[in-house]
């Protein structure tokens, strides 16, 4: 049985953010404004395993001076934007992936569940979502997911 959550071998680079990230091998990728998006559909079991991956560079004129890594301001900002989205915050916490500080965040809306991860990178906000929607929208994030989204960061080719 496939892994769904297996990273493909090749990078892909994200945008201009001077990132090169693997993506879900079981995702078909595209590019999208600001970064990449893979969407993967289980056509066996009728969407139960479906999700989307997206990996998107920002600019924010609130990251101040911090050019590499997060901070508690930082991590306010992110939390205050989502809920000004109308998202439900339900999982905040600092972690690091690998050398890398994130802000980890589980949130969910009247269009699913996510569970990303932010970062600072010379000086725009990386980010690593996961996200699933649909029948499967009440149910938890898996910890594979999450451990996936973590070695997307953790063996990203970073100053491309």
């Amino acid at each position: 049985m496939e892994d769904i959550y297996a990273l493909a071998e090749d990078q892909t680079l994200v945008g201009s953010a001077g990132v090169a990230v693997n993506m879900p091998a079981a995702c078909e990728i595209k590019e999208e404004e600001g970064g990449l998006k893979g969407v993967y559909q289980d056509q066996t079991s009728y969407g139960q395993d479906s999700y989307t991956v997206t990996v998107l560079t920002q600019d924010k004129s609130w990251l101040g001076t911090l050019s590499t890594g997060m901070n508690n301001a930082v991590a306010e900002q992110i939390v205050k934007e989502q809920q000004d989205q109308g998202e439900t915050i339900n999982h905040k916490e600092h972690v690091l992936a690998g050398s890398h500080a994130c802000y980890a965040v589980g949130c969910s809306d009247a269009t699913g569940r996510s569970f990303t991860y932010y970062t600072v990178y010379r000086g725009k906000l990386l980010s690593f979502c996961y996200k699933i929607d649909g029948i499967d929208a009440d149910l938890p994030i898996d910890g594979k997911a999450k451990k996936m989204l973590r070695s997307m960061i953790e063996t990203a080719s970073y100053d491309q």
